[in-house]
């Protein structure tokens, strides 16, 4: 292989690993879309899809990040700070604004694939007004690493999945399933009455990224010997 072939494939190496983790697929439900302007409750309805759409990308974590389920273990525990990571939110809120005991909740399936580890995933917000189990309002702590542009309901009551007992009396039980590679999420339940959302957010490790100048410097070094090869074959 000439010095030239060499530079090309080692070039275009770097490029390829210049790329944020992201979506590989999706099934059942879910539509991949592009950042929407809002995910406030009755902005993006939809009784047919789960949206999903990307975040923050080759994000810096300068704080450890509570996450509701670890890829790793399955249980709730916070991701490392000093991780670069990439987050993903998936977004179900049914048309229509009321939610009183004889209004049916809608529920929606699905799974979605990466190409990069789930290193955790996020579903705790507000649940209710009254008293109801309460968990820490996770999502809205890391609204942080939401996508550019896209106002969300932080502080929203009825934001977040719903598990346990007291959901079932109201059919509002949601279920989330992580694959066993750590690669992807079975959404098997978005469960939700029309007046509040679902909302998701898987956190993923972000590719590795040259630094431009190293990339530069490695190229002007390659760039150079082949420039003395050239002049010795002259």
């Amino acid at each position: 292989m000439t010095i030239k072939n060499s530079i090309y494939l080692l070039l275009s190496a770097l490029v390829c690993t210049n790329t944020s983790a992201g979506i590989i697929s999706s099934t059942g439900d879910i539509e991949i879309i592009s950042a929407p302007t809002s995910v406030q409750a009755n902005t993006l309805e939809s009784d047919s899809a789960i949206r999903a759409f990307d975040e923050a990308k080759n994000y810096l974590l300068t704080e450890d990040l509570m996450v509701d389920m670890l890829g790793t273990t399955g249980a709730a525990g916070s991701i490392i700070a000093g991780n670069r990571v990439d987050s993903t939110l998936l977004h179900f809120d049914p048309i229509g604004n009321t939610s009183g005991v004889e209004v049916d909740a809608l529920t929606l399936t699905g799974s979605i694939t990466f190409n990069m580890p789930i290193l955790g995933v996020i579903w705790s917000g507000v649940p209710c007004a009254v008293a109801c189990p309460a968990p820490p309002a996770l999502l809205d702590f890391s609204d942080y690493l939401g996508a550019s542009g896209t106002t969300y309901g932080t502080g929203e009551i009825g934001r977040g999945l719903e598990f346990g007992d007291y959901y079932d009396t109201y059919g509002t039980t949601d279920n989330v399933t992580l694959f066993t590679d750590e690669l992807g999420i079975a959404v098997l339940h978005f469960s939700v009455k029309p007046k509040f959302t679902d909302q998701l957010r898987i956190i993923t490790a972000a590719r590795s990224v040259p630094e431009p100048g190293s990339i530069i410097l490695l190229a002007t070094g390659l760039m150079g010997l082949f420039g003395i090869r050239h002049r010795k074959n002259s």
